[in-house]
């Protein structure tokens, strides 16, 4: 008797960016998670990480989904979704749960309860995209990383609480589910990012900075908690738009002189010129006006912004002499030559690029896919340590915390998958048809 195949498990992930919306797809086995295939299409209508024209974001969905189905030869039904909004909220949050007997094992349904209790402060928690535990305690005892099991009498929890915008969140998930996908869960960029190069070790506190062309996302972590979270509305597209502004250029002008300056220039090459062709007539500008501009920015974003946040996270007077051990890069301005060391500068803390861990293929181990590799590794993190991460499965009423498989959708989705489905299923059968006829003519 034939052995009957195992179903297989696949993961999905798709993230709306700036630049470029991707498709990750993956297959589980056992307790291994293999990447069948990763795509990517120009974005058209996201600004800043936010969905400005549904219709164009939802068409490019449809295109990389049908061209990765072609690709692996079956239906890809269900999806996470990474969006990288920069409307989100962290709150700082602590719950306490007594146990109904005096001493006894804490359970699963016990940090459910914890977390319950801090969402009941928000209301509505569809707006929650992600509740991460910070520190767990039992009793008297602090630093817990696994509480269940742990004897007892009182659990604490002391809890971030990710509060997105609801009308980023909904422009998000609806433009997969409008191209035919199930939503498995919402996820924020600056949550997952990281998990995708995480290499912080115990207690060695390390931020995680992931720079796209339109937000950057920025995650310190302590070991393998998370301290706190942050989203900023700028990207590459705004050193572009800078440098197409202050020097009177096109953009595709100025993103070209963008990319060939280095922010480590030698003070002697500042004065070179750089020349170009604008409407047929020759036009020339400094090296050291190029990056004048460009490190102006740079400087707002982390000075301004980043850093600012940070001090209120880790009192100090200055950074460099702070307990921040190190700066983990990525997305695709991470690239940018001399980066590292502008901000090792600004810093004082040694910077290292972030790549995808190694279950990626070698051509899609780049900074820009670091998302992607993280929405794996967190599918791996919710079996092994489901109240890790707690996320946003879009059903308006709770939680998703790992032990469940819980989906969300529509009639629309459903209408979108079904045809899909029919079609894919139309192409398969025409493939057969034309192997058929090719066999016939080699044999006559």
């Amino acid at each position: 008797m034939k052995k009957k195949e195992k179903h297989k498990e696949i993961i999905a992930g798709v993230d709306i960016g700036t630049k470029a919306i991707k498709l990750i797809v993956a297959e589980k086995r056992d307790r291994d998670i293999y990447v069948l295939d990763l795509r990517k299409t120009p974005s058209k209508g996201v600004s800043k990480g936010k969905v400005t024209d549904p219709p164009s974001v939802v068409e490019a969905i449809r295109s990389i989904l049908d061209e990765t189905e072609r690709n692996l030869g079956f239906p890809i039904e269900s999806a996470y979704v990474i969006y990288g909004g920069t409307s989100i909220k962290v709150h700082d949050k602590k719950a306490e749960v007594t146990l109904e007997e005096k001493r006894r094992k804490i359970v699963f349904s016990d940090v459910k309860e914890a977390v319950s209790s801090v969402l009941e402060d928000f209301g509505d928690v569809s707006n929650i995209i992600h509740v991460i535990p910070v520190n767990y305690g039992v009793d008297d005892e602090w630093g817990i990383e696994k509480p269940v099991g742990k004897d007892g009498s009182l659990l604490k929890s002391e809890l971030l609480v990710v509060e997105g915008n609801k009308e980023e969140i909904t422009l998000a998930s609806s433009c997969a589910e409008k191209a035919g996908l199930k939503i498995k869960g919402l996820l924020h960029k600056a949550a997952i990012s990281p998990l995708g190069c995480f290499s912080s070790k115990p207690g060695e506190i390390v931020l995680y900075l992931d720079i796209g062309a339109g937000t950057t996302t920025a995650s310190l972590f302590k070991g393998n908690r998370v301290l706190w979270l942050g989203a900023y509305p700028i990207g590459g597209n705004h050193i572009t738009s800078d440098l197409s502004y202050v020097l009177g250029i096109p953009l595709e002008k100025a993103e070209a002189l963008k990319k060939i300056v280095s922010l480590i220039e030698p003070e002697e090459n500042l004065d070179d010129e750089l020349e170009f062709d604008l409407d047929g007539e020759r036009a020339v500008c400094r090296v050291g006006d190029v990056l004048e501009i460009i490190k102006t920015r740079l400087e707002e974003l982390f000075v301004d912004l980043i850093l600012k946040d940070l001090k209120t996270r880790m009192p100090m007077d200055s950074l460099s002499s702070s307990s921040l051990s190190r700066i983990v890069l990525s997305g695709g301005v991470s690239k940018t030559e001399g980066l590292k060391v502008f901000l090792k500068d600004i810093c004082g803390v040694p910077v290292e690029m972030g790549v995808p861990s190694s279950n990626f293929m070698e051509n899609w181990r780049e900074p820009e896919n670091v998302s992607l590799a993280g929405l794996i590794n967190y599918i791996v993190a919710q079996e092994t340590r489901p109240y890790t991460i707690l996320d946003n499965c879009l059903s308006g009423s709770s939680l998703t915390f790992g032990e469940e498989d819980t989906v969300f959708s529509s009639q629309v989705a459903e209408k979108v998958r079904k045809a899909k489905q029919k079609r894919l299923k139309g192409q398969q059968i025409k493939k057969v048809i034309d192997t058929f006829k090719r066999t016939i003519k080699e044999l006559f």
